[in-house]
């Protein structure tokens, strides 16, 4: 039985636990029998979970799915270590034989994903690059106490373990401030996940002045960055490269209430963590990917979908405008990634569970009649469903916006409860079209 590993990943709060606990409950409850995509291919899909391998943690599945149908229903808590779930994919097409495969499922955090520009960087460059970012726009006021302990380091008498701890303390602050503002472009990642008493995260970036004026803390924080490489990001990197199929979830919607100044984070994230990836052709008709990360194992990669998730906090009128704004977001790397027929990768607007319906209503503040959403928002009123205008996406992105600006507020909305019968499936938006972009090419 062919084996195929398939990462659904993205920055961090993309929606990737919601999107795959859908997407196992598409697979495991046939619904592919439900959806005019899959039939239009002639194309039905089954599965059944296998065993899980002791070596890895089995993503949570049944728990999260309890979660959809609590009452009222809970949307999944954020996951910060990487999981796995594996079936048996059974793949029939009309007058063919059916095809079976081993399908391995896995889920890593958005924070970690960052990480690996890591591997090719030593302490020195490293250290260059995040001191030139505590100075951009929106980090220079939530650097400044992290800038002032280096500042310490640099002038004192004697290099003493109290400003090595606090640079490190306030590093790791200046790291959470950054992620509370919507920022993804944060390492090391596990700083944000653990205490930074941990003996593997005692390191932090130093300027050039400071690295030459305390040389011994210089060398002791870039042994230690050397050591979390070895320790954290070469098992993550080497389980990461071992999927040759990946589904990229982006919350356009989420940079747009947050400003010019996180989406120029994100276009960062995106620009670094996609010059991991190079390809070269095979044949004319195929473009394979291949995972830079040295030294680390490479892997052809041979499907990528980038999907504008949480489309569903949009009208449906917006949508396709979700899906341009994800492409022009990765414009600047897209010639690196398309192939001259556009074969390998492809991108999409989805929503692996519907929070909202479409509705007609009226706009309470200018009194006129809009295409809107009826949902249960986030920190108000949660007992009943509401009309809501969310608001509208443009077809391209400001030249300039803050955070915050009414023209952008897109709500947050609770989750509808998932039915309480056995083998309901999540109502969702272009699932489908995402999971048969992913296997339509292996049963050809």
């Amino acid at each position: 039985m062919k084996k195929l590993r398939l990462a659904v990943t993205g920055l961090c709060q993309a929606g990737k636990t919601v999107f795959l606990t859908s997407m196992i409950n598409f697979l495991l409850e046939n619904g592919s029998k439900h959806s005019a995509q899959f039939r239009g291919k002639g194309l039905m899909v089954s599965a059944k979970e296998l065993p899980p391998d002791p070596s890895v943690d089995r993503f949570p599945y049944e728990d999260y799915l309890r979660g959809f149908k609590k009452k009222p229903p809970q949307w999944p808590e954020h996951t910060n270590k990487l999981s796995e779930f594996h079936m048996k994919l059974r793949l029939p097409k009309s007058g063919r034989r059916s095809k079976e495969y081993r399908l391995e499922l896995v889920d890593y955090p958005g924070e970690r994903i960052i990480d690996l520009t890591l591997s090719e960087s030593n302490y020195e460059t490293w250290s260059d690059d995040m001191t030139r970012e505590l100075t951009v726009v929106i980090r220079e006021s939530l650097s400044r106490e992290f800038r002032e302990a280096c500042e310490a380091l640099s002038n004192g008498s004697k290099e003493n373990a109290a400003h090595k701890k606090v640079a490190i303390g306030e590093y790791k602050h200046y790291l959470l401030k950054c992620k509370k503002k919507g920022l993804n472009f944060l390492q090391p990642s596990k700083m944000l996940l653990e205490n930074s008493e941990d003996k593997n995260l005692a390191f932090c970036p130093l300027p050039k002045k400071v690295r030459e004026n305390a040389p011994s803390i210089a060398a002791e924080f870039k042994e230690k960055y050397e050591a979390y490489k070895l320790k954290h990001l070469e098992s993550f990197a080497k389980e990461v490269t071992k999927c040759s199929r990946q589904i990229v979830l982006v919350d356009v919607l989420q940079i747009l209430k947050n400003g010019v100044d996180v989406y120029n984070d994100a276009r960062k994230c995106f620009d670094s963590i996609l010059d991991i990836y190079r390809y070269k052709k095979m044949h004319s008709w195929f473009m394979d990917f291949i995972v830079r990360l040295s030294p680390f194992k490479k892997v052809s990669i041979e499907r990528v979908a980038f999907v504008a998730t949480k489309a569903d906090q949009a009208t449906r009128a917006n949508r396709q405008n979700m899906r341009a704004l994800l492409k022009e977001l990765v414009a600047k790397k897209r010639a690196d990634l398309l192939s001259s027929r556009k074969a390998n990768v492809r991108f999409f607007f989805g929503a692996a569970h519907r929070s909202t319906k479409d509705k007609k209503g009226t706009w309470r503040e200018q009194g006129k009649s809009v295409s809107g959403l009826a949902g249960r928002r986030k920190n108000k009123d949660t007992d009943q469903e509401r009309f809501i205008f969310p608001g509208e996406v443009p077809d391209e992105w400001p030249s300039e916006w803050e955070a915050g600006e009414e023209a952008y507020r897109f709500p947050d909305f609770l989750p509808r409860a998932l039915p309480a019968r056995d083998g309901a499936i999540f109502d969702h938006v272009n699932l489908d079209e995402v999971l048969l972009y992913m296997f339509e090419d292996i049963v050809r």
